[in-house]
């Protein structure tokens, strides 16, 4: 004679005495488990990809905005990802970013969209999330370095006061974002294996 099941529970590969997995409810009245409902849920709307999509925007933002601005008696430069300009927009030729901030950040930006992509493999998103962790904190710190070193080159012809602008901070909202989403990563893969276990 089969025990009871609970009605909340399913019975896995139809033996009652199988470990029952708890249900949820569904809107049509039927039921599915709780934890497997991670492998029906789109791609878009998992928590993991919306983090990665948002440091991603943040990372392709930097272009829009600059990093640092400086004031030195009537004159005003502005520090981009791609360089140092004066307020009529012209390239100073004296000054040249060693760093290709614009195209190492698109690059990211790139990165992080395709690690949306590999959805299907949470271990190798972790791997690939971690990568950027460390390419991101290089490029905060050469900016801090080029900013030091563009006041310090600035300062010849006189006082400067200098601004920080939205891309000094974009990169430090690409580091949380990312951080969120591996965050996500791990969650989704603990409920997996506590699944698998349970099977």
């Amino acid at each position: 004679m089969y025990a009871s099941v609970p009605k909340n529970t399913v019975q896995c590969y139809g033996d009652p005495f199988k470990v029952q997995i708890p249900t949820r409810h569904l809107s049509a009245g039927r039921r599915e488990p709780a934890a497997l409902t991670l492998f029906s849920r789109p791609m878009w709307q998992r928590k993991q990809s919306i983090f990665l999509f948002m440091a991603a925007l943040l990372s392709f933002a930097t272009w829009l905005f600059p990093v640092v601005t400086y004031e030195r008696a009537s004159d005003a430069f502005s520090f981009c990802t791609t360089g140092l300009f004066t307020q009529d927009g012209a390239t100073v030729a004296d000054v040249g970013v060693k760093v290709p901030f614009a195209i190492v950040l698109t690059v990211l930006g790139v990165a992080l969209l395709a690690i949306i992509l590999l959805f299907k493999d949470r271990p190798r998103q972790v791997r690939f999330l971690r990568g950027t962790y460390l390419v991101m904190l290089g490029v905060i710190a050469f900016l801090f370095i080029t900013d030091n070193s563009i006041e310090g080159y600035l300062e010849q012809g006189g006082t400067v006061v200098s601004h920080y602008g939205a891309s000094f901070f974009l990169p430090l909202g690409v580091l949380l974002f990312a951080f969120l989403a591996e965050r996500a990563i791990k969650a989704d893969e603990a409920l997996v294996k506590s699944a698998d276990r349970l099977r």
